[in-house]
């Protein structure tokens, strides 16, 4: 009798031990790594916040690599009178990358863009553009991207197909992509990239525009976009 109460208490032990600690490994979405009770509305948000990736709700980016924020930068420039351009920037943004193979073929990327970070290094521009007749940054806080396909065209050269979304508007977009080299660093492996693309703003519903007295329109329809992205690889 006393060998089987023994065992049954070394058993419940177990069970206990593994119903406890087990779930970091049958859970891939624990990267916090801490025990927690699962939430019958996220199952994946061990962290316990509010996340549009149930699997990353602590918004790290894919494991291994990291971008550098102060050598990144998301930008813009749009024609201003037919003959000149305006340009500005987001500074608020994040990015996940992700890839396994060497050459980038199987390589996934997704941007978010806060709105209410745009600048143009001018106040009153930039209270306009955050308003309704743009971006309208109170009911559309963000612009986001994701893309659906990473193809090499050649050396070093890319296409990155994806889904922009801009005001709820969702269209296809294609960058255009470079990568401009890699280097060996302290913190792991840099790659420097550069993505252009152009869009027609009033494709995403920005279609404020005022005409002018010789022909064409104050703001240009057509979006210039350049992306300058140090990612770092560390493992």
């Amino acid at each position: 009798m006393y060998t089987f109460q023994k065992l049954f208490v070394v058993a419940a032990l177990v069970l206990t031990t593994a119903a406890g600690y087990s779930q970091n490994k049958e859970n891939p979405c624990n990267p916090c790594g801490k025990k927690k009770e699962m939430t019958k509305e996220n199952p994946c948000n061990p962290c316990g916040k509010k996340a549009e990736n149930p699997c990353n709700p602590c918004g790290k980016m894919s494991k291994g690599w990291s971008i550098d924020p102060a050598h990144s930068a998301v930008m813009f420039s749009v024609k201003h009178l037919v003959i000149s351009d305006v340009t500005g920037k987001f500074k608020d943004f994040a990015i996940d990358f992700s890839a396994t193979k060497d050459d980038f073929s199987d390589a996934m990327v997704s941007a978010k863009i806060m709105v209410s970070s745009i600048s143009t290094d001018n106040e009153k521009r930039d209270t306009h553009l955050k308003s309704d007749d743009f971006f309208n940054a109170e009911k559309y806080p963000e612009i986001t991207f994701k893309s659906t396909k990473f193809e090499r065209v050649g050396k070093d050269q890319y296409k990155i197909i994806g889904d922009l979304t801009i005001r709820g508007i969702t269209r296809k977009v294609v960058f255009d992509a470079t990568l401009n080299g890699s280097m060996k660093t302290p913190m792991g492996t840099l790659y420097a990239w550069k993505a252009t693309t152009a869009i027609n703003r009033f494709d995403f519903g920005l279609k404020w525009n005022m005409a002018i007295e010789s022909g064409g329109l104050i703001a240009g329809e057509t979006v210039n976009i350049v992306l300058n992205l140090e990612l770092n690889k560390t493992s």
